[in-house]
């Protein structure tokens, strides 16, 4: 699924699967639910919080922000089945702004979801961003309480518990 059209021609061709042009956010394939999602979304594009939190109230017990970003990234946990996996390019701001943001972090915390973080410096990995970004893989019903953070820059792996970061930072940066 993706708003370009071009981008999911080009997939059409090279790859075998249901591929549509769309918003996330209009569920394009309605109740399905899918084990694996790889995604790119915009970064901290607006909208309306009130209205993603309505939306995603079901899953979600926090006010969402207007800036998207906690939002795309519940779009596409909401598709995932019950064990799958989610691996998003992701905006920095998710994982350090304060207000809702903070919030969604302690959620992605407490629910357990994180499996791995890593930064990307701008200069090292695409051509086409002249922004720092991260990659996260999420996945649902995790029983392991400690995910593992990589800084690409420096080269350092870390393995953090999650009840560390819950119990000891009030922002849950991450």
């Amino acid at each position: 699924c993706d708003i370009e059209s071009e981008f999911v021609e080009y997939t059409r061709e090279n790859q075998k699967g249901d591929f549509r042009v769309d918003s996330i956010f209009n569920e394009p394939f309605g109740d399905k639910k899918f084990t694996h999602i790889v995604g790119n979304y915009p970064f901290s594009i607006k909208g309306n919080g009130v209205e993603m939190t309505a939306k995603y109230g079901g899953i979600y017990p926090y006010q969402l922000s207007n800036i998207l970003d906690s939002s795309f990234v519940l779009a596409n946990l909401k598709a995932l089945t019950d064990n799958g996996t989610l691996v998003l390019i992701s905006s920095n701001g998710l994982f350090y702004r304060g207000n809702k943001e903070t919030l969604f972090r302690k959620y992605l915390l407490e629910k357990n979801l994180i499996e791995h973080i890593e930064s990307i410096p701008a200069d090292k990995h695409f051509d086409d961003t002249n922004v720092d970004t991260t990659l996260i893989v999420l996945k649902k019903n995790r029983t392991k309480d400690t995910f593992t953070a990589h800084n690409t820059q420096d080269n350092y792996t870390q393995e953090i518990n999650r009840h560390d970061i819950l119990a000891n930072d009030s922002t849950y940066n991450l």
